[in-house]
């Protein structure tokens, strides 16, 4: 009897210690409710200039899934929209992003995009809006291994992800 309440105890601690660690999702955000962190070596897309992104020794392709919206817009800054920071303080910006297809690929066929680019600060940025195809989307970021707390810039919030 004592080692059934020893093992229960075991189970029920564990199980309590795992619900405390690991992501905060899901989590809203401008583009949708943030539901699913994914790590991966290898990315396909649709693209034909980039049909296959590859994370580089010592770094993680992280795809972030989005859902609930399928409008995305864009203001105009000389900043990439959407990056990631870690502890470091380091900036990361998306490579890549599209509908999740059933065979796993990445694309933006069937996504629309209105708006114009306009000179900012010496640069041309886009302005306006992307609709997607679906009312889900990923980006992806390529990130060192070693990043540790991951947040979110979205819209002047650092939504933290691990």
């Amino acid at each position: 009897m004592r080692l059934m309440k020893a093992a229960s105890f075991l189970v029920l601690l564990s199980v309590l210690a795992g619900c405390g660690s690991g992501s905060k999702l899901p989590v809203q955000t401008s583009l949708g409710e943030l539901h699913r962190l994914e790590k991966l070596q290898i990315v396909s897309t649709d693209n034909p200039d980039a049909s296959t992104l590859r994370a580089g020794p010592g770094e993680t392709l992280l795809l972030l899934h989005f859902r609930g919206k399928k409008e995305i817009s864009f203001e105009g800054s000389t900043e990439p929209p959407y990056a990631l920071t870690d502890s470091a303080n380091r900036e990361f910006h998306p490579i890549s992003h599209g509908t999740v297809m059933p065979d796993g690929r990445l694309s933006t066929r069937g996504w629309v995009y209105n708006g114009e680019l306009k000179g900012v600060e010496g640069r041309l940025v886009f302005v306006g809006t992307a609709t997607t195809a679906q009312d889900h989307f990923a980006f992806v970021y390529r990130v060192p291994q070693d990043a540790k707390a991951l947040k979110l810039l979205d819209g002047g919030k650092a939504l933290a992800l691990d």
